[in-house]
């Protein structure tokens, strides 16, 4: 069994250089990280600028400190209803991937699918009609990561249309790629109703999708209020 790897979200660690960056992580043991270059304010990067140049120039700062960056963060709303803000996220996620290519390990990229209303939960993101606009989005994205050769990857989550395994289901049947993956974060599969069920919805989803996992979240959970 591969050992497992663990990481966490570069922006969490409230750096403000890639030497305090690096001082941080050798203080909490882990080198692995999720990495999102637009909530990096050093970076200084809205992510239009990841070309070859600026990615090989952060992917040599990161390897010189001896850190990895098996994930490459561009959450992005793909189905967001404004078709001209949807096309250019899309446009932005392909950027990404295609910066994937410069990184010396080329990373997985990872999003969510985003909600049709662009500011989180809504009943719309539920119906058959967003699904379909998830499918094309997801196609073709998939795409693109197949032509260059990348991983993308994507979260489900109960606030988005890809929101339980059947739904999660329903896209690796639609779209049977190997360079697509899931990001698993148990966490957002459980809202006010199921969350009792948390046990058998995880063991569920591994027993379902295990191969298709590639990372796992982990975080605990608090309800305060319903969510749903």
């Amino acid at each position: 069994m591969d050992k497992i790897r663990l990481g966490i979200r570069t922006h969490d660690l409230k750096a403000s250089s890639f030497e305090e960056l690096k001082g941080i992580s050798s203080k909490i043991g882990i080198a692995n990280f999720q990495f999102s270059p637009t909530k990096l304010p050093f970076v200084q990067t809205n992510g239009n600028k990841l070309g070859y140049g600026f990615t090989t120039y952060l992917d040599q700062q990161l390897s010189d400190l001896g850190l990895n960056i098996p994930i490459l963060g561009c959450y992005v709303n793909i189905i967001d209803s404004d078709p001209e803000v949807r096309k250019s996220n899309l446009s932005l996620f392909e950027n990404y991937l295609t910066a994937a290519t410069f990184f010396k390990k080329s990373p997985i990229v990872a999003t969510e699918t985003g909600s049709v209303s662009g500011k989180g939960y809504t009943t719309k993101n539920y119906s058959d009609q967003v699904f379909e606009m998830v499918l094309e989005s997801v196609a073709k994205l998939v795409q693109v990561a197949e032509n260059l050769g990348v991983i993308m990857a994507i979260e489900p989550g109960v606030n988005h249309p890809v929101y339980n395994l059947k739904r999660t289901e329903q896209l690796l049947a639609k779209i049977d790629s190997p360079n697509l993956k899931l990001i698993f974060d148990p966490v957002n599969l459980l809202n006010n109703h199921n969350y009792t069920n948390q046990r058998q919805i995880i063991n569920k989803f591994y027993d379902s999708f295990g191969q298709k996992i590639i990372a796992v979240h982990l975080k605990d959970f608090v309800f305060k209020t319903p969510c749903l």
